[in-house]
């Protein structure tokens, strides 16, 4: 998440690259191809609002999956022992696993976060790569 927070607020116009030279051909390729710096920082934004929003449902619903499946094994081991206390037993173990699943999901998130803004680095250092030009991460 921290790296897509940082893209969200980059400006690319202020990016740096290995030479002045290099600079002006990405400045002059940006302005040919959107027209602005603006328009790029909104691409590379909606690029990563579109991952991010990607990873949030494919986890969402993968959380679902499994909280429905603890609770119908809760709701299974209540029954099969009977009685108040094993259900209220049943149901903390569900509750329990809820919030674990929470804590694991937040982890997934930002780990996926990562990787998808990393994934979209490479491929942009491929493409910058592919133009005889090279803008390093730390230079962004």
């Amino acid at each position: 998440m921290a790296l897509a927070e940082r893209v969200a607020d980059m400006d690319l116009e202020k990016a740096q690259a290995t030479s002045q030279k290099d600079r002006e051909m990405i400045n002059a390729q940006v302005i040919r191809e959107l027209g602005s710096f603006s328009a790029m920082n909104e691409f590379m934004r909606r690029a990563i609002r579109g991952i991010l929003e990607v990873a949030q449902r494919q986890t969402t619903e993968h959380f679902a999956a499994v909280f429905e499946k603890l609770s119908a094994q809760g709701s299974r081991r209540a029954q099969a022992k009977g009685g108040r206390g094993a259900q209220l037993q049943a149901q903390a173990e569900v509750a329990e696993g809820k919030r674990e699943g929470l804590e694991a999901s937040v982890a997934w998130e930002r780990d996926a976060a990562a990787h998808a803004a990393g994934k979209a680095w490479a491929e942009h250092a491929e493409l910058t790569e592919a133009q005889d030009c090279v803008l390093l991460p730390g230079q962004v």
